[in-house]
């Protein structure tokens, strides 16, 4: 008996957990996920990375009625699941880890871990000096606000934002999200090009650049583990 695909197991575990997954909480904790997918993926839109996906995709010709999140691109159903897959993970950095297709134990410790390395990565940003201003959050809020009124999907982004008590609720609390994050993306995006930099000196200009973005990706998830375990945190039980 050949094993069960991911989207197997996937629709499995949707209907054995029919009655659960109909209960208030996981009806809002969806609506939570989907609403930061949406913001990662248009974050992810304004990025250099995503302009080239955006622009490969282009190239290739597709052609639709499906738009990719932040742009006026619109692309096959195919090509725009693909474009705003990739757009969304250029930036994850909110993600939750759910025990979907992991055991229980194994969710729990890649969310420890990720928090542990989010914190870390916090920390190093904090003393390397990349700190924001409450100024520098809200106006990059404000930009936010900007692209999702101006995308083709504001009407599914906005349904989402009602789903907190108030517009205000909503943007607070990417004010919190955001206050940690704007300080971990300058310190990455630091190291990134210093090591970009350096890659550009080592390799061949026949060498690909995807590669180098590649090693790139893998360094700063190491140096970020590092972090984490030089900071030896103690989990309490």
């Amino acid at each position: 008996m050949r094993e069960k695909t991911g989207i197997e197991r996937l629709v499995t575990f949707l209907f054995d957990n029919e009655d659960a997954l109909q209960s208030v909480e996981a009806e809002q904790a969806a609506r939570m996920c989907i609403l930061d997918e949406i913001g990662c993926g248009i974050y992810g839109s304004r990025t250099q990375e995503g302009r080239r996906i955006i622009k490969a995709a282009a190239d290739l010709g597709s052609c639709g009625e499906i738009p990719v999140w932040g742009t006026g691109h619109l692309f096959a159903e195919d090509t725009a699941a693909m474009v705003n897959g990739a757009l969304c993970h250029i930036r994850e950095l909110d993600d939750v880890h759910y025990a979907i297709l992991h055991t229980e134990s194994t969710a729990r410790e890649k969310a420890i871990k990720y928090m542990l390395e989010r914190d870390a990565t916090y920390q190093k940003a904090i003393s390397e000096g990349y700190s924001v201003t409450d100024e520098e959050v809200w106006a990059y809020l404000d930009e936010l606000k900007e692209i999702i009124n101006g995308a083709t999907n504001k009407d599914e982004a906005q349904a989402l934002i009602n789903q907190f008590d108030s517009e205000e609720e909503y943007w607070q609390h990417e004010f919190e999200v955001y206050k940690i994050n704007l300080p971990i993306e300058k310190y990455l995006n630091s190291v990134k090009q210093d090591y970009l930099n350096n890659a550009a000196t080592i390799y061949s200009e026949s060498e690909h650049e995807t590669e180098h973005l590649n090693s790139c990706n893998e360094y700063l998830q190491n140096l970020q583990s590092d972090l984490a375990e030089k900071e030896d945190y103690e989990i309490m039980e």
